[in-house]
């Protein structure tokens, strides 16, 4: 049963959405590729991931349903051109580790103040405000 997927440079523009069938996927890393989107529906299928790596793509947004992603603790989303985030990224409950950076989030939702990272990397984005609940957070 496959646990750990890497599929980096391999010049992919669509976010295999046959992944899903992988149950016991514990990490996956296709970064360095070029993906404009993740439907909603792929990502969900995914029980046991804790490691998802999709920096250095072309993601414009990331699917409303990625806080169903329960048991993910490292979410790489950097390297992007990511405007925002959903809300539901807050429903990831086991998240320690956020990295976001140089993407184009001008904002960030005041409820990742509530998430338990560790690590919440935002250097490289327009960001105007960072919100006393995310800083108090930390």
């Amino acid at each position: 049963t496959l646990c750990s997927l890497k599929a980096q440079r391999n010049g992919v523009s669509r976010f295999p959405e046959s992944v899903r069938r992988l149950q016991k996927l514990e990490e996956l890393d296709i970064s360095q590729n070029k993906i404009t989107e993740i439907r909603v529906g792929v990502l969900s299928m995914l029980p046991n991931l804790h490691t998802l790596v999709l920096c250095y793509n072309r993601l414009q947004t990331l699917p409303e349903d990625i806080g169903a992603c329960q048991s993910v603790t490292h979410l790489d989303v950097s390297n992007n051109q990511l405007s925002s985030l959903p809300p539901s990224l807050a429903a990831m409950r086991k998240l320690a580790s956020l990295n976001v950076e140089n993407n184009g989030l001008t904002t960030l939702d005041p409820h990742i103040g509530h998430l338990p990272l560790r690590s919440l990397l935002v250097d490289g984005n327009p960001l105007k405000l960072i919100r006393r609940t995310i800083v108090q957070a930390g």
